[in-house]
């Protein structure tokens, strides 16, 4: 199935309202597991990777480093909002929010919907629970002294395609 890869600030910005318009919420360490989880879905199920943009190694599993910066500032809270972009024009300062995914931007209901299907899903588990099945793979455990040092090198798309794979019964996909 074709579609555009999409910004991963704007697929956390879906996830984040998806919570909320289902009466849940999503902390900095569950959206950075279930992004990780969502681009091996769609590497797994489309062929082809969600978003653009690398996940690192981190102590507690995969992180994707600009979604990180964009919602730090929660720490272990709820994020109770869209991440905002601000810049220069012309002298102007403009603050807006990223536009979140949507069958148009990925130009593919089809595929919008599938993944909206399967977010709802990841959004079922805890934090935690998606922490643990990171760190049972081979990816993370293999790298683990490396982790700690902070000189892991990123997730390969095999890596996490795998890790999906390993992880899919329990993801109840």
């Amino acid at each position: 199935m074709e579609f555009q890869a999409q910004n991963p600030i704007e697929v956390a910005d879906f996830v984040i309202d998806l919570a909320k318009k289902d009466g849940k919420y999503v902390t900095n360490l569950q959206l950075q597991k279930i992004l990780f989880f969502l681009q091996g879905y769609s590497l797994a199920t489309f062929g082809k990777p969600l978003m653009n943009g690398d996940f690192s190694k981190w102590k507690y599993g995969p992180v994707q480093k600009d979604v990180y910066q964009s919602f730090r500032r929660y720490g272990s809270s709820p994020i109770v909002a869209g991440a905002l972009d601000a810049y220069y024009d012309n002298g102007k300062l403009i603050i807006k929010r990223f536009p979140m995914i949507d069958q148009n931007s990925l130009g593919n209901a089809e595929v919008f919907q599938k993944i909206k299907v399967f977010t709802n899903k990841l959004l079922n588990k805890s934090a935690w629970q998606l922490v643990n099945m990171t760190h049972n793979h081979s990816s993370w455990k293999n790298d683990y002294n490396k982790i700690m040092q902070h000189c892991a090198n990123d997730y390969k798309e095999n890596e996490i395609l795998d890790c999906y794979k390993s992880n899919k019964e329990a993801l109840n996909d």
